[in-house]
């Protein structure tokens, strides 16, 4: 047994860590048949205690929601709500109205499949819409959707940086900050990949909001490029998070959101290994001003 295999099996002995890894299943139509041949992938990679459901389809049959909950048996269960085309944050009406709508059918479909936590996107807002009125429809949302009564807790979640006639928010970490401050009972997906390309200081964030964050979004990216690329291939960290994570006694969610099995494979693995060696380490401390880059300053730099 080689040296990285040892300190995996010592680590899955030993030092399991207070909160959960998983990966995403996703849910985008009706496809039972691929739901199936999914999960059971996901089955081979060993260790895995949740499933993220990424939905965007909340018109499953009652027989369909039922095999979903059959293949679900035995594992801790999150969702990603739909985002595709969606927005809480729409200068119109209607197309807020339906997004609530949408969102109501998946807290229902949460509650049906025992979840424990939906992940939210906020959307894109026009460029002519300020901040502040975006946080308000943020808010004005988040307080709809906690009075239809969900056992789910509900989370917001940063997105990478995209502007022009419309305008990605929350998408930096600074972004998300002037929400927690507008909605005090506000708990966070923080999406680590992301802030990389969007270069936010996610060790800061971690380390300052780590007990309103509920869920973590773990893939490699590069900064200003693209994202959910296979840990080790960009400039995200893991082996820096598993040490941090330990560090602060963490016991949320970490979501590993890679693309196709072969990167997904190759993730999982390393994030064990990166796991294994924060558990074996006497002390699991990081510096924060070590993601500090050349001129930053003052808390929305950092993020």
């Amino acid at each position: 047994m080689d040296r990285e295999a040892r300190s995996v099996a010592v680590f899955e002995s030993e030092n399991v860590p207070a909160y959960s890894s998983g990966a995403f299943l996703n849910v985008l139509d009706h496809d039972v048949a691929g739901w199936q041949k999914n999960l059971e992938f996901l089955r081979t990679l060993g260790g895995i205690g949740h499933i993220e459901v990424w939905t965007e389809e909340v018109g499953l049959t009652p027989g369909e929601i039922a095999e979903l909950r059959a293949l679900l048996q035995g594992f801790k269960v999150i969702l990603h709500a739909p985002y595709l085309q969606l927005s809480m944050i729409s200068h119109h009406d209607m197309v807020r109205g339906a997004c609530a709508d949408i969102y109501r059918r998946t807290l229902t479909l949460a509650d049906e499949l025992s979840a424990d936590l939906i992940t939210f996107p906020g959307g894109a807002r026009p460029f002519f819409m300020d901040d502040g009125h975006a946080i308000e429809q943020l808010a004005a949302m988040f307080g709809a959707l906690r009075e239809v009564g969900s056992r789910a807790k509900i989370a917001l979640k940063n997105m990478p940086i995209a502007s022009g006639t419309t305008v990605i928010f929350p998408a930096t970490l600074a972004d998300m900050r002037r929400n927690m401050e507008r909605m005090p009972e506000l708990m966070v997906t923080l999406d680590v990949g992301y802030c990389v390309q969007n270069k936010d200081n996610w060790i800061k964030f971690l380390r300052t909001h780590r007990h309103r964050i509920a869920n973590i979004h773990l893939h490699d990216a590069q900064a200003e490029v693209e994202g959910h690329l296979r840990l080790g291939s960009g400039t995200m960290d893991a082996f820096a998070l598993a040490r941090l994570l330990r560090a602060l006694g963490y016991t949320g969610y970490v979501s590993l959101g890679t693309v196709g099995q072969k990167d997904t494979t190759h993730s999982w693995k390393l994030w064990r290994h990166a796991q294994a060696e924060a558990s074996q380490e006497t002390t699991a401390t990081l510096n924060a001003s070590a993601l500090r880059k050349p001129g930053d300053s003052g808390d929305d730099a950092e993020g």
